[in-house]
């Protein structure tokens, strides 16, 4: 599972993804990526943004 956190910092950016940016990404580059897929990389996002605003 690794390759998603490579799909995940490919995809990140200055703000917290978005389902519609996931899924620009994915048509861009071609990969075909399955609704479980997206949520590992949805999780990975909200748990950086999470350590980026903690106090």
């Amino acid at each position: 599972m690794i390759y998603l956190f490579h799909y995940y910092r490919e995809i990140r950016g200055t703000e917290p993804l978005t389902f519609t940016e996931i899924q620009n990404w994915s048509q861009l580059t071609q990969r075909n990526i399955s609704a479980w897929e997206v949520s590992v990389i949805r999780a990975l996002d909200i748990n950086y943004w999470a350590i980026q605003n903690a106090d």
